[in-house]
């Protein structure tokens, strides 16, 4: 058996954080192959040692550090990440204090962590509400052909199908955002979770991992150490005896979606096959570990010794400070496309949600609530020498100019010495610009250069765009 009562969540967790594809595949076009590489190979270690704490805690921090780093050079998974990372560093460092004096937490009822995870949810299930989710060229019917084609799920064609399951797809979200919050054990929202993760892992394995992976830590620690004595168990026997087998289907996806290090999908000759065969992994990995769910769902368990972290002086004040620290930055960044913030790191991932020029959303307008300026101002770039990262240059897409603004302060502090640009404005005038680099001014305040690791806009596509963007 295995001591460690965490190691199948601390495993799933950090092969969601080191899967290639997701977050940290934007930090190769930043310089981060080789950190990348690196921090992969610690996650893999800590795997291979069952989560063992030391080995895990190297990697959080690991992972953690490159993130904010590379800022904002990440996608939609990234700023969830952080405050997911932050909440495992708590939990581990309150661990370790607690572990001498013989008591556990019940993770499931520390406030920072379901902050965090509901917030996620509820503002996940409100942007989704809106046409570019919802209507019949929409990013439900996008995700759905995608399926269909990759994966032979069925494809729903009907357009009030289609719009009947964006709702109800968003509605889950919030509805799983709320149920995180109450004070009951996590049996119902874990259900519910994994019914959503389970089909969408097929495709994102990264985010269905690493939220089936807290998931599971949520639950009452009894239930977990029979959830997990029990998967052990039972590999055990169909490894032979050695469990440590089971851990080489883990290396196996991440080495089956290493496909630009390695080249598989050449190997598989076409790249839906090498989805295919990645999707197959997952519900290897992923279904058992579902039906042991569901069958102690129904069974007693002992209740363990714990911690009730409201009834400890310390740890009360921790997770009150912690929470109401992360729960007011959750806030600041999900509302951000509504206040003028920013349409990235919003949680807003995959909902097609438009707010700058104007709204699609069905209940918020796009000057309801906007205080801030960031989103006002979009250009459409007609040429630019040389082409600068994260600025679209395509036919009809827009960018922000906040977002134009700073791409050349980075390429001007890199050493770049001329940018040329032409530019069409919203009041349909063109500006061409010989050398851009010598009309940007500096920022005034230190606080504006951290603000831009966390304020991130996406392009603005044309109107009418049916491609789902993220």
């Amino acid at each position: 058996m295995v001591n460690n009562s965490n190691w199948l969540v601390k495993s799933l967790w950090l092969l969601g954080l080191c899967f290639d594809g997701a977050y940290l595949e934007a930090f190769r076009g930043a310089g981060g192959t080789v950190a990348h590489d690196a921090v992969r190979a610690l996650s893999l270690i800590a795997i291979a040692m069952q989560g063992r704490r030391v080995f895990f805690l190297a990697a959080v921090f690991s992972h953690l550090a490159l993130i904010i780093y590379f800022l904002p050079d990440g996608n939609y998974l990234s700023f969830i990440f952080i405050l997911l990372n932050i909440c495992w560093i708590f939990y581990e460092l309150n661990d370790i204090y607690l572990s001498n004096k013989n008591k556990n937490i019940e993770f499931y009822k520390l406030l920072p962590f379901k902050i965090s995870i509901s917030f996620f949810y509820i503002f996940a299930g409100i942007h989704k509400l809106n046409y570019g989710f919802i209507g019949e060229f929409s990013c439900t019917k996008f995700l759905n052909e995608a399926f269909h084609h990759t994966y032979f799920l069925p494809k729903i064609s009907d357009p009030i199908a289609v719009t009947g399951l964006g709702i109800f797809s968003a509605l889950a979200q919030i509805s799983l955002g709320f149920f995180i919050l109450t004070r009951r054990p996590f049996f119902v929202s874990a259900l519910i979770c994994f019914l959503i993760q389970i089909p969408l892992g097929i495709r994102f394995v990264s985010f269905s991992l690493a939220m089936i992976s807290i998931t599971l830590l949520l639950l009452p620690n009894a239930f977990k150490e029979s959830l997990q004595n029990q998967l052990s168990s039972t590999f055990q026997k169909w490894t032979f005896q050695r469990p440590y087998l089971w851990h080489l289907a883990f290396v196996l996806l991440v080495i089956m979606t290493s496909h630009e290090a390695l080249n598989l999908h050449l190997f598989f000759n076409h790249w839906k096959w090498h989805r295919r065969a990645i999707a197959v992994t997952w519900l290897i990995i992923i279904v058992p570990i579902f039906l042991f769910f569901i069958k102690n769902l129904f069974n007693k368990y002992k209740k363990s010794e714990e911690l009730i972290p409201e009834k400890s002086g310390l740890l009360k004040f921790q997770s009150v400070v912690l929470s109401t620290f992360l729960g007011i930055i959750c806030f600041i960044q999900g509302s951000g496309p509504y206040t003028g913030l920013g349409t990235s790191y919003a949680f807003n991932m995959f909902s097609n949600l438009r707010t700058e020029d104007q709204s699609n959303h069905l209940f918020i307008g796009r000057d309801t609530f906007r205080i801030l300026p960031f989103l006002d101002n979009q250009v459409e770039v007609i040429s630019m020498k040389p082409h600068l990262p994260r600025v679209e240059a395509l036919p009809g897409w827009k960018v922000t100019l906040w977002t134009l603004m700073w791409a050349a302060r980075d390429f001007k502090n890199a050493g770049g010495t001329s940018l040329e640009i032409s530019m069409l404005h919203e009041n349909g005038t063109v500006t061409h610009h010989k050398n851009f680099l010598n009309e940007i001014k500096d920022p005034k305040y230190k606080w504006e250069k951290w603000s831009r690791k966390f304020v991130r806009h996406l392009a603005i596509p044309p109107k009418g765009h049916d491609l789902c963007r993220n």
